[in-house]
């Protein structure tokens, strides 16, 4: 790679490709139900984020949205402009991976491959919409390793303070990189010939100020730094596999929804089985220095750390820097080598490609998505369609979860509002029979008859088969908590009743039907679509 080619063209293609690929997936998923609807974590970010610092600690990914926030004044602004931070790190670690991979590996060729890898990558793609430090985690790694190649053929000063650096800011963002960051000050002491103590100093002010700031309280990891000892082969083979492990939030099947994420063939085994290829031609090149050397440490280290602490797929990401580099070299070294080596190389790797593809790929033939892993995502979707209003959606993904698990209430409870809002708060309302009313209160009866919505619920079907007396009851012991069962009150009491039952709502659901049945002057002639939306709930059944 010529000296003078910082940013060659075709380079500059797989930029303007990337962020054409990344920007078009984040307005897709802006519009989507996972990009309109946050799980409890995203929100609890967002809040401390938006809100005036108290008692809680934050992470550093708190206080850097917190920083974003400043130039805006709603959730809805602060969500779009951290994704936009989260495509900015992208773009800039691809700039980084394509760059140190065409010095390293001496070819245009492998710079390409390596932005490729990174910069169109649909996992990390995946997760730019989210609220998560992943991005930001991934990039400090990208600086970390652009840095150190340099620094391991004329340990500079400077590139000691920036590699601590990244690793320590890492750290708060990823803290799987927490051993990385430590033995860094150790490695920056034994590996230079002089100026050892220099070293040394610069290399270990980051952490130290970093970890001090952890101690003292100011900031907190963006993970718990807690051991997971037990059952270690389940956690070990998280780095080896192709399969995504996860949460809700799971790639491996939410991809499934999306074209832009399925037709890309960028994946973790591809990655995995390239890299160890880019090592080998490393080694068979003669280059068998502190450069592979150190590539294996940090490799070893950091699953070692994700073993440990109990990641996932999410978690492993950070490292992908260092693999796709490693992978590049693939693209340059092996055509060549594979011409000029014999029948028995050949035949060798071959077997090997074979084995590493066997390691890695078993996890996703054999080892599929868990019961689990389908519950806790389907449920995610149910509940996060039914707060959107896409009824249909609701009961489709509720429906799914059930199918794995009938003793899960809160779908029940899914479909109960589902089956709800398709008849009450449609446009043209309808009526119901009587026996669409029973298999409603069937579907009711088998969730969570405690929640106050689920509840007030059960009081409309009540009332609408003339039980009166049963619905009044069970909505006067929800209007502290239920929108719906002061709605309820409102319509059937006098005022003195209404005046002394209903008091201020937190957040629930519904509260805008309540609202509206409040501005309705039901002493006036004209009879409005809102009061035949209201009067339509206590209509009897036939």
């Amino acid at each position: 790679m010529q000296a003078t080619s910082f940013l060659p063209k075709h380079i500059r293609l797989i930029l303007a490709i990337s962020t054409v690929y990344v920007f078009s997936w984040l307005a897709h998923y802006g519009q989507s139900t996972l990009g309109l609807y946050l799980n409890g974590d995203q929100l609890r970010t967002v809040s401390v984020a938006l809100s005036q610092p108290g008692d809680e600690t934050p992470t550093l990914y708190q206080w850097f949205l917190s920083i974003l926030a400043l130039f805006t004044d709603t959730e809805e602004g602060l969500i779009q402009l951290a994704r936009l931070a989260n495509a900015a790190a992208l773009i800039i670690t691809t700039l980084l991976c394509a760059q140190t991979a065409g010095h390293y590996w001496k070819s245009n060729r492998s710079a390409c491959a390596a932005a490729i890898l990174i910069g169109l990558n649909p996992v990390i793609v995946f997760y730019l919409g989210q609220l998560t430090s992943t991005s930001l985690a991934i990039l400090c790694f990208a600086i970390c390793i652009w840095r150190l190649i340099p620094w391991l053929k004329h340990a500079q000063i400077g590139d000691s303070l920036i590699i601590g650096t990244a690793l320590s800011i890492g750290t708060l963002f990823e803290t799987t990189l927490l051993p990385l960051a430590l033995i860094w000050p150790v490695a920056a002491v034994l590996y230079p010939k002089r100026n050892k103590l220099t070293q040394l100093a610069f290399a270990i002010t980051a952490p130290t100020i970093t970890f001090g700031l952890v101690t003292v309280s100011i900031f907190q990891l963006q993970n718990p730094l807690t051991l997971h000892t037990a059952d270690l082969w389940p956690s070990i083979y998280v780095f080896l596999s192709n399969r995504e492990y996860g949460n809700s939030m799971n790639y491996e099947l939410h991809s499934k929804l999306y074209l832009l994420l399925i037709i890309n063939p960028i994946h973790w085994g591809l990655i995995f089985t390239l890299s160890i290829g880019g090592l080998y031609c490393r080694i068979k090149d003669g280059h068998r220095g502190y450069t592979v050397i150190s590539f294996l440490m940090f490799t070893l280290v950091f699953w070692v750390s994700l073993t440990l602490l109990g990641g996932t797929s999410q978690n492993r990401l950070t490292i992908l820097p260092l693999l796709a580099i490693l992978a590049a070299g693939c693209f340059s070294s092996l055509p060549r080598i594979w011409k000029h080596a014999g029948t028995s190389t050949r035949r060798k790797l071959c077997i090997g490609a074979t084995a590493l593809a066997l390691l890695t790929y078993t996890g996703s033939i054999i080892d599929g998505p868990t019961t689990s892993d389908k519950v806790h995502s389907y449920t995610f979707m149910a509940a996060a369609n039914i707060e959107l209003g896409n009824t249909h959606e609701a009961k489709t993904w509720a429906k799914k979860a059930l199918h794995l698990d009938a003793q899960r209430k809160d779908m029940y409870n899914v479909l109960t509002r589902a089956e709800f809002e398709e008849w009450a708060l449609v446009s043209k309302p309808r009526p119901l029979a009587k026996e669409v009313i029973e298999a409603y209160l069937k579907n009711l009866e088998a969730g969570d008859t405690n929640d106050p919505t689920i509840a007030s619920i059960k009081g409309f079907y009540l009332w609408k088969l003339k039980d009166q007396t049963a619905a009044i009851h069970i909505w006067k012991a929800h209007t502290a908590t239920s929108a719906l069962a002061q709605l309820g009150i409102l319509w059937t009491q006098s005022e003195s009743d209404v005046a002394n039952t209903l008091a201020p709502l937190g957040e629930t659901p519904y509260q805008k039907i309540l609202i509206t049945a409040q501005r309705i002057n039901r002493s006036t002639i004209n009879y409005t679509e809102d009061e035949r939306l209201i009067d339509n709930l206590f209509a009897e059944a036939y």
